[in-house]
C-alpha cells in the first residue's frame, strides 16, 4: 500500500508470539479525497507454524521458460 502524499502514513501493527514468529499484521491508512476521507485497513493473520505441505511440482507441460 503506499501513501496518496507526502503527509499521508500508513500505522504498522504487529504481533509476535511467544516463539518470535509474526502472527498477525496490521496496516491502516487514512486519506482525504476532493470527495471526502478513505479509511483502509489490511489484516494479515498468519499460522500453522511447521506444518509440512504437500507440495507436488507442476506438469511439464505448464512451466514455460521466462521471456527475454
Amino acid at each position: 500500500m503506499a501513501a496518496a502524499g507526502p503527509e499521508d502514513a500508513i500505522d504498522l501493527r504487529v504481533w509476535v508470539d511467544p516463539h518470535h514468529r509474526l502472527v498477525r499484521i496490521d496496516r491502516s491508512l487514512d486519506l482525504e479525497t476532493v470527495a471526502g476521507g478513505v479509511s483502509i485497513l489490511a489484516s494479515t493473520h498468519l499460522f500453522n507454524f511447521g506444518v509440512m505441505l504437500d507440495l507436488e511440482s507442476p506438469p511439464s507441460t505448464s512451466v514455460t521458460s521466462p521471456r527475454t
